[in-house]
């Protein structure tokens, strides 16, 4: 599951979300800007960083992102602000964007 923002005002984002939604992912979206930046995995894994997570952040922008195989409280608090993310997203459906 993916939440993005700025799927209505950024025609990449929007086809972000088309290309995932194709490929299977449950894409949600939020009607404002975030600035987080980070990722849980299987639970004890944390992606976090000031990285956009594109092309041109990756080749022109001096950018970070930490891979941390986290302690249990730092993941626990991540997943408490993606929760209060997904309380606050909408469902990206195809035929509403395509």
């Amino acid at each position: 599951r993916m939440i993005l923002n700025k799927v209505y005002s950024d025609a990449r984002n929007k086809q972000k979300g088309i290309a995932l939604e194709k490929i299977g992912v449950d894409v949600l979206y939020v009607r404002k800007t975030m600035h987080e930046k980070f990722a849980v995995i299987d639970r004890r894994l944390l992606l976090n960083g000031s990285a956009n997570w594109s092309t041109s952040a990756d080749k022109s922008h001096s950018e970070n992102m930490q891979v941390i195989p986290s302690p249990r409280s730092l993941v626990r608090a991540f997943r408490r602000e993606y929760r209060t993310l997904l309380a606050e997203s909408y469902d990206f459906t195809l035929e509403e964007f395509e």
